[in-house]
C-alpha cells in the first residue's frame, strides 16, 4: 500500500511539473525561436534590396503584406487550434519552425503516440512526442539536403510513372493516419469525424462552398461534431451512473 502510495505521489510531483514549469519553459523558448524566424524570414527581402539592388517602392511591400495576411489570417488562427491536440506545445512550435506540420510532423506524432499508447497531454507522450518530431525535423534536413544535391540529376532521369506517383503521397499519409484510428476506435468511432469533411467534400465540389472557405469551414464542421459527441458521451456516461446508482 505504501509503494502504491509513494507511486502516486510521484506521478502528481511529476504532472505538476510538467504544467507549470516545463510547459512555461517550453513557452518561453517556443516565442524567443519564433521570434528569431519572424526575422530572419526578412532576410532574402533585405538581400535583395540593400545588395543586389531590386528596389521597390515601399507601397508595394505593404500592398504584397497586407494581401498575403488577408488570404492566410483565417489559417494562421485555425491550425494551431487544429494540430495542438495531436503535437502538443513543444511539438508545435518545432512544427512551425521548421514546417511540414500537416503531412510530416503529425503522422509522426500520431504513429508513436500510437505506437506506445500515450496522450499528448500526458507527460510521458509529450516527451515521446517531442523527441520523435525533433529527429524527425533533423531527418528531414538531411533528406532536403541529399534532394537538392543530387535532385537536379536523379528526377529528371525518373520515368513519369514514378513522378506522377508523388501526386498521392498526401492521401497516403492521410489513409495511414485513418488506419491507425480504425485499429484504435473502430470504424462507427472514426466516421463520425470523417463525415464532417466528406460533407464540406461535396459542398465544395458543388460550388456551394468557395474551395478557399472550405479549410476553414471543414475545422469548424469537425468542432461541431466534435461538440455534440461530447455532449452524447456525457449523457450516455450519466445515464450510466444513474443506473448504477
Amino acid at each position: 500500500m505504501n509503494e502504491k502510495n509513494e507511486s502516486v505521489h510521484v506521478d502528481t510531483a511529476v504532472e505538476q511539473e510538467f504544467n507549470t514549469s516545463y510547459t512555461d519553459k517550453v513557452h518561453v523558448i517556443g516565442r524567443i525561436t519564433m521570434a528569431i524566424a519572424f526575422l530572419l524570414s526578412f532576410l532574402p527581402v533585405l538581400y535583395l534590396h540593400f545588395v543586389k539592388g531590386y528596389q521597390a517602392p515601399l507601397s508595394a511591400y505593404i500592398t504584397v503584406a497586407t494581401t498575403i495576411a488577408a488570404m492566410r489570417v483565417g489559417m494562421w488562427i485555425s491550425e494551431p487550434f487544429t494540430w495542438y491536440p495531436v503535437l502538443g506545445s513543444a511539438s508545435l512550435y518545432m512544427g512551425y519552425f521548421s514546417g511540414n506540420v500537416k503531412n510530416l510532423r503529425v503522422p509522426v506524432a500520431q504513429n508513436l503516440q500510437s505506437k506506445y499508447n500515450v496522450e499528448v497531454n500526458s507527460p510521458k507522450g509529450q516527451v515521446i512526442t517531442t523527441i520523435g518530431v525533433g529527429i524527425s525535423v533533423f531527418v528531414n534536413i538531411v533528406i532536403l539536403l541529399i534532394v537538392v544535391a543530387v535532385g537536379t540529376v536523379i528526377i529528371p532521369m525518373l520515368p513519369p510513372v514514378v513522378l506522377s506517383a508523388f501526386n498521392y503521397v498526401i492521401p497516403t499519409l492521410i489513409g495511414s493516419l485513418l488506419a491507425i484510428h480504425f485499429q484504435k476506435r473502430g470504424f462507427v468511432g472514426v466516421l463520425r469525424w470523417v463525415i464532417p469533411s466528406i460533407i464540406v467534400f461535396f459542398l465544395m465540389k458543388s460550388g456551394i462552398v468557395p474551395p478557399k472557405y472550405a479549410t476553414s469551414i471543414s475545422i469548424a464542421a469537425t468542432v461541431l461534431a466534435g461538440y455534440i459527441v461530447f455532449v452524447a458521451q456525457g449523457k450516455i456516461e450519466d445515464k450510466k451512473e444513474a443506473n448504477k446508482g
